[in-house]
């Protein structure tokens, strides 16, 4: 008993010791062990880093393209009418469809229209018509202009089928005869075009998988002369263009125009087909401020094989503001009647087929001054082979004018421009050309072309509802072949016109154009006289 006292009391001094010697300073812990470990799991969206990105130092250079170019006889700006073509100054009030109408003195109605039809946005059709005649103070000094075309176009993946129908008719009158020895009826000197046009195409409106853009089109066009002339006329044109790399480029094309001709109800029956063939093979280089163009195009005219340079280059300097360019190209152009009879509606029918062919040599500069001003000058040495003179009939009573053909002839053209631009609101152009046409084979003279012509125009949005606007034309006198006083130069000419619109509303505006302000009736054509001061004005309605 005493034994199991002292055991007791042994164990209970050894416990107290051990409970003093423990470190009370740190907390108590428990460890677990356990086989499970979260993980956290990778995110399934992107992390950005948070450095920033290399930057692109190439410069994107856009291809340049130039316009398909066409021969433009030096004389083709003065195609004026017994009434000054009117300029459309219309507003854009972003509706589609309109009426332009007005009436003024010489009997003088107009009419213009467009409509869009349709809503679907993979189709767009539009439809333009326009009418405007004139009753002059000389016997038979008349003529209607009448308009209607169609086009439309239709989207589809990565395509765009487009195509246009049309019909226009121009009545003319050969009035330039010599009224005191000569009393001719309407019937007797009416000069009646009608065409019929009708055209369509395809093109890629996105780059295919071998990178190549195309642009085949057809077009059909019947063009006629009352009951005296007919002309049917057929183009296929298949151009193609190659992106090789981010500088260089190639180009080909292949080209056919067929027109057959027939006359009847003449002293001289005639019928002949007229064709052109040619392909076109080009390569251009460009990048930042240089384009370089070169080729050369193989031409048939008529089984004849013709080789026509296309090499041209423009070199910008100064960020932009100055383009130096130069170029050695050619040109050809079908003398059909319905071209020749764009330019000079009072000539006779063909009695013979040849084709006009260009050869230029030019170089030119275009800068820019500021902001607002531009300017540029063009000097060019052409070679014509096959020009389609205009020439006065000294025999027929009928004052019609008839074709000639000069075999070659040179032209020192000269050419500069000037423009103003003020944002919207002010527009100011002006521009003169200069022609010295020498080395004839066939004529002493360059008959009925006009050795200078000034054009300049303005337009002005004097306030937020009303726009006026002004155009000048003026050229010099022309060399003339009279039947009774042999050679002699002509008159020039200066035509000014003004004009001004005011904006109602969003669905009314109204117009005027005072027409030949000076009143000065000069003859472009010799014999025939253009009207005086005329006047002509009227509304718009858009819905």
């Amino acid at each position: 008993m005493r034994y199991s006292i002292l055991l007791f009391a042994f164990v209970s001094v050894i416990s107290v010791q051990v409970q003093a010697q423990r470190d009370t300073s740190r907390p108590m812990s428990i460890e677990i062990t356990s086989n499970y470990k979260p993980v956290l799991r990778n995110l399934s969206k992107i992390n950005f880093s948070g450095s920033l990105l290399q930057q692109d130092t190439n410069r994107m250079v856009s291809p340049y393209q130039i316009p398909a170019q066409h021969v433009y006889y030096a004389y083709q700006a003065t195609t004026l009418k017994p009434l000054a073509l009117l300029a459309d100054t219309s507003f854009d009030l972003g509706v589609k469809n309109f009426i332009k109408a007005g009436f003024g003195n010489y009997s003088t109605p107009y009419l213009r229209a467009g409509v869009s039809l349709g809503n679907d946005p993979n189709l767009l059709t539009n439809v333009y018509a326009d009418y405007i005649s004139s009753k002059g103070n000389i016997k038979n000094q008349d003529y209607a202009l009448m308009n209607i075309k169609g086009v439309a176009s239709y989207f589809s993946k990565g395509h765009e089928w487009y195509a246009s129908a049309g019909f226009s008719s121009r009545t003319y009158h050969l009035y330039g005869y010599d009224h005191d020895l000569f009393d001719f009826s309407k019937s007797d000197v009416k000069q009646k075009y009608n065409e019929f046009d009708i055209r369509g195409g395809v093109k890629n409106t996105q780059p295919n998988k071998l990178g190549v853009e195309y642009d085949p089109r057809i077009g059909i066009n019947l063009f006629s002369l009352a009951d005296g002339m007919s002309e049917t006329n057929f183009v296929l044109d298949a151009p193609a263009e190659k992106k090789i790399g981010e500088t260089f480029s190639v180009k080909a094309g292949f080209n056919v125009d067929y027109t057959r001709y027939t006359t009847k109800g003449n002293v001289l029956d005639t019928q002949f087909n007229n064709t052109i063939a040619s392909l076109r093979l080009s390569g251009k280089y460009y990048k930042q401020n240089l384009m370089i163009t070169g080729g050369a195009s193989p031409v048939w005219d008529n089984s004849k094989l013709y080789w026509l340079p296309n090499i041209y280059f423009e070199a910008r300097f100064a960020d932009n503001l100055l383009m130096l360019q130069g170029g050695w190209v050619g040109r050809i152009e079908k003398n059909t009647m319905r071209n020749l009879s764009a330019i000079n509606p009072y000539i006779s029918p063909l009695n013979e087929r040849f084709n006009e062919r260009e050869i230029e040599f030019y170089g030119g500069v275009k800068a820019t001054l500021g902001s607002h001003f531009n300017f540029g000058g063009k000097v060019s040495w052409i070679t014509y082979y096959n020009y389609a003179m205009f020439l006065n009939d000294t025999i027929a009573s009928i004052k019609a004018f008839t074709v000639g053909n000069e075999t070659k002839m040179n032209n020192l053209r000269i050419h500069g421009n000037v423009s103003y631009l003020f944002q919207e609101n002010l527009e100011l152009t002006g521009a003169f050309t200069l022609n010295g046409y020498t080395n004839r084979n066939i004529y002493s003279r360059a008959w009925n072309t006009t050795p200078l012509e000034i054009r300049a125009s303005a337009r002005y949005q004097v306030l937020k509802r009303l726009l006026v606007k002004g155009d000048f034309y003026s050229f010099a006198s022309t060399k003339i072949l009279d039947a009774e006083k042999g050679e002699r130069t002509g008159k020039g000419g200066t035509d000014l016109s003004i004009g001004a619109e005011y904006k109602i509303n969003n669905q009314f505006a109204a117009w005027l154009d005072v027409n030949n302000v000076f009143g000065k009736k000069y003859e472009r054509w010799p014999m025939y006289p253009v009207y005086g001061l005329n006047l002509l004005g009227g509304i718009i309605v858009h819905f």
